[in-house]
């Protein structure tokens, strides 16, 4: 019998599969249109940015890229998610073909985490007993332990906390626990641990720390930490540095406190940088990385949103007003960003909930009054002028980007959704807004969406749509099964895109983390 050379078939197969794989990927490309098309005035302005981008449908994407002046294209079979993995696996030097059969942990985690703890000074009373208790915090507890008898209560009251924050690095496990400098006082605070025979809870530490979120940035060495608070929040907070190499392992931390009521030690190196006042009116929302060694603070004053620059020593660099006047009247839900070394560019929307009902608490609408631009760089804040709902955003050399998503002109929403077909895109110089270059990133996408309306024979524009549309059109249009492509967001090249909320105190559910694969 003939001996079979296995180390020869495996390498065959390998190659064979590669071949089908590549093969793959070359048939399934998309060859229709996608080009910058030019409408007005000089392409050479559009050539000071860099930016790209993926587009397509849930079998295939086109990765775009536009720099250097010119547009170009690569295809990628897959998702959006397992093209996004595999082009931020391309980056760092991976292989490509093996990353389109494992998904990227893009786990993110949450802002540091806040305790209380009894001020040093305060007056603490301790009851193990529910009818010594103060009366209104007899009334909570008693609304927590109704029907489940018996149990174990062990309980304190005082007239002072302060607040404790613990900085968590989950990739190295190591943490620090420092006091952050709020105080809060002028009223009684408990802590309340309840013990049944089959389990316990916990009350009355969330209460004292669900006004207020906290700000870290982490600036290489060190991380930057500063408290958010809320119109009820009054006294001194802390910008802290905290050194990594100060940090101390999460398995060294005391492990005796877990049944103690409340727990005010602090472990690990911090710097006090700074001391900020905070009262209604003067309010600390947010702090972000503008730049390799400055510091953005988002404050307010009198309740004007106020944007400060700050070097790592805590000197103040600059200060703008935001021109956003009511500010606690916004939800600032979203606020994006693009930071580099020597830069940041930052929006949101200014989102207004509306109350419908006074009656009913679930009954209201959202108001967008508009988007707010800036650019932090060369230790000065501008605001810039640019349309409202912008897609993309960015500013370069004293020139303003804005591209804008569009979808076929000629369809109805309802049946189109708010799938993206091209961007509209236009330079304009930064001082004097005027018109640099106007252009258009065109695709053949539309042709998509034209053929499943053509087939309910509402795909030509006669008349009013909403005249002729009905249930059944709808219906049909669901069940025409076909890929439609879209053109997804647009990322800068160089840079980190970054999202985060200007919300006030605690966002529950609330995250942050980077767009696509920067």
């Amino acid at each position: 019998m003939k001996k079979r050379n296995r180390v020869l078939e495996i390498l065959a197969c390998t190659a064979l599969a590669a071949v089908i794989f590549l093969g793959y990927m070359f048939t399934a490309q998309d060859n229709g249109r996608f080009e910058i098309e030019d409408i007005e005035g000089d392409r050479t302005h559009l050539a000071d940015f860099v930016f790209e981008g993926i587009a397509g449908d849930e079998t295939g994407q086109v990765h775009y890229i536009w720099q250097d002046g010119e547009l170009k294209t690569d295809y990628y079979a897959g998702s959006t998610a397992q093209v996004d993995d595999v082009l931020y696996q391309k980056k760092q030097g991976k292989n490509i073909i093996s990353q389109y059969f494992r998904q990227l942990n893009n786990t993110l985690y949450p802002t540091p985490d806040l305790e209380a703890a009894p001020s040093a000074g305060a007056e603490v009373q301790t009851f193990d007993k529910l009818d010594d208790l103060p009366a209104e915090i007899r009334t909570e507890v008693e609304q927590e332990v109704q029907g489940r008898e018996p149990y174990e209560l062990k309980a304190a009251v005082m007239d002072s906390v302060d607040i404790f924050a613990e900085v968590n690095d989950y990739e190295k496990q190591k943490t620090t626990r420092y006091f952050t400098g709020l105080q809060l006082t002028g009223k009684e605070y408990y802590f309340a641990d309840v013990e049944f025979n089959n389990g316990g809870v916990r009350m009355g530490t969330g209460n004292h720390v669900q006004n207020y979120g906290i700000s870290s940035v982490d600036m290489g060495d060190a991380w930057y930490t500063i408290t958010n608070t809320d119109a009820t929040c009054e006294g001194e907070i802390y910008l802290n540095r905290i050194p990594k190499d100060g940090m101390i392992s999460m398995y060294e931390t005391p492990q005796e406190h877990w049944d103690d009521l409340y727990y005010d030690a602090t472990y690990g190196e911090t710097e006090i940088i700074k001391t900020f006042p905070v009262n209604g009116e003067n309010r600390i929302i947010s702090m972000e990385r503008a730049g390799k060694d400055r510091l953005l603070l988002a404050v307010t004053e009198n309740d004007n949103l106020i944007l400060e620059l700050y070097d790592l020593e805590g000197n103040r660099l600059h200060q703008l007003d935001a021109g956003v006047p009511n500010v606690s009247s916004y939800e600032l839900n979203t606020v994006e960003m693009i930071q580099r070394d020597e830069q940041l560019v930052l929006w949101f929307g200014l989102s207004r909930r509306v109350q419908t009902d006074e009656m009913d608490e679930e009954s209201f609408h959202y108001e967008v009054d508009g988007t707010k631009y800036y650019v932090v760089e060369e230790d000065e804040i501008r605001a810039v002028q640019a349309e409202d709902h912008l897609g993309y955003f960015d500013v370069q050399n004293g020139k303003v980007l804005q591209m804008k998503g569009f979808a076929p002109e000629h369809l109805a929403i309802k049946f189109y959704g708010y799938m993206y077909v091209g961007y509209d895109i236009t330079v304009t110089d930064e001082k004097t807004g005027e018109l640099l270059y106007h252009g258009r990133l065109v695709t053949d996408f539309a042709e998509d969406y034209n053929r499943r309306l053509t087939a309910v024979n509402i795909g030509e524009q006669a008349g009013n749509i909403s005249e002729r549309e009905n249930p059944a059109d709808w219906e049909k249009y669901n069940a025409i099964r076909m890929a439609e492509r879209n053109v997804g967001g647009v990322y800068p090249m160089e840079g980190r895109f970054y999202y985060t909320g200007w919300n006030e105190g605690y966002d529950w559910g609330y995250m942050e983390g980077d767009y696509y694969y920067h």
